[in-house]
């Protein structure tokens, strides 16, 4: 059975070679780098987009950004680690869903029992960030749950493709 939905074979190395400019940027951004040439005026700020949403009563100062809840985070004018993230997604969907170089019933079946695994990890993942997180850092750990399934994905579909015997995927 042909599968529409994968991309083409040449992803995968497309995926490869974005993945490690990605994950050098990720890095350096949780280390403090940023890009200055991704800055946003202040004007475009998000909090900014929140107050023109929030009436004020009249007579009232506009509340500085020290004065918002999470101001630290709705401060942030700098692209960098949107790049990054968005970066870090696509590389690892391309080499995810790409196609192996000869698709046929057992990359499929492969393909099937490692996207069932990636699940069950997943919600284990998750059942671990709801016992031993809150608060602000449950959203945090919440944020790394797409990124867990499909690294599990991959190292789960690559291992098995290119480590279990052609003939030993048939038995089972």
């Amino acid at each position: 059975m042909k599968n529409k939905l994968l991309l083409p074979a040449p992803f995968r190395m497309a995926g490869l070679v974005l993945l490690v400019p990605s994950m050098i940027l990720f890095v350096a951004w949780t280390r403090g780098f940023e890009f200055r040439f991704l800055d946003l005026p202040e004007h475009d700020a998000p909090w900014r987009l929140y107050l023109d949403q929030k009436e004020l009563p009249a007579g009232t100062a506009e509340p500085s950004v020290k004065e918002l809840s999470h101001a630290d985070i709705l401060s942030d004018y700098n692209l960098t680690n949107e790049v990054a993230i968005l970066g870090l997604l696509v590389s690892l969907l391309f080499i995810a869903f790409a196609r192996v170089r000869y698709e046929d019933e057992r990359s499929t079946l492969i393909r099937l029992q490692s996207l069932q695994l990636s699940h069950y990890s997943n919600y284990l993942f998750l059942a671990a960030i709801v016992l031993l997180t809150q608060g602000f850092h449950f959203l945090q750990a919440l944020f790394l749950l797409p990124f867990i399934f499909l690294v599990t994905f991959i190292l789960i579909f690559y291992s098995r493709w290119y480590l279990v015997p052609k003939f030993a995927a048939h038995e089972e």
